[in-house]
C-alpha cells in the first residue's frame, strides 16, 4: 500500500482516506468508551458549568464610569483649534465652521 497513485490536486479527500486506511484509522469506526461519547461529555460539562443562581455583582461606587462624556467647552476648544483648511471626519467644509 502506497500513496504513489494518489493525486492530491484532483482529490485530497481520497488521499486522506487512503492515509487513514494505511494507518488503520478508518473513519467508519465510532470511538466510544464505556457508553461515553462526545455528546454525553459536552452535556455533562454544560450542566456542571452552569450556575442557575448566578447574579451579576453590583458595580463599585469607586469604579470609573465607562461612559466618557465630552463637555460643551471641550467641543468648543476642539473647534477653535481646527486649521482653516480642515474638513474633518464628516467632510464639513472649513468655511461652515
Amino acid at each position: 500500500m502506497t500513496l504513489r497513485n494518489c493525486d492530491t490536486r484532483k482529490s485530497t479527500k481520497q488521499t486522506w482516506a487512503k492515509v487513514r486506511h494505511i494507518l488503520g484509522r478508518d473513519s467508519s469506526r465510532v470511538h466510544e468508551h464505556g457508553g461515553i461519547d462526545a455528546h454525553k461529555v459536552n452535556n455533562h460539562y454544560a450542566v456542571i458549568s452552569t450556575d442557575n443562581n448566578y447574579t451579576e455583582p453590583r458595580a463599585n461606587l469607586t469604579a470609573h464610569d465607562s461612559r466618557d462624556l465630552v463637555t460643551e467647552m471641550e467641543i468648543l476648544h476642539m473647534l477653535d483649534i481646527l486649521k482653516t483648511s480642515a474638513a474633518g471626519l464628516y467632510a464639513i467644509p472649513a468655511w461652515y465652521l
